[in-house]
């Protein structure tokens, strides 16, 4: 089975309806990715995403600031920490 442009227009079509569903702030089915920050959970849940966080996020991790907060936070952490390589920071 090989890659057909029918199936990359399908496929195409489908990114569109998805970024469609994500601009109106639709809820589509996967991970929040605070709860994996914070909590490791990796369970699909509804979830929304956040243009300004540039995250997806499930509606309790959205009204806590507290851990929208934390998720920022641990996650420039973890950016900071893997700009090294070696014991040297990479420039």
């Amino acid at each position: 089975m090989g890659v057909t442009a029918s199936n990359v227009e399908q496929k195409k079509e489908e990114v569109r309806q998805l970024e469609n569903l994500l601009e109106r702030g639709g809820v589509i089915s996967r991970h929040c990715d605070v709860c994996m920050l914070l909590d490791g959970d990796m369970r699909p849940k509804d979830v929304r995403y956040c243009k300004l966080c540039d995250k997806f996020m499930c509606e309790p991790c959205r009204k806590n600031p507290l851990r929208r907060a934390s998720a920022a936070t641990a996650y420039k952490i973890g950016q900071f920490l893997r700009s090294f390589k070696h014991g040297a920071r990479s420039v």
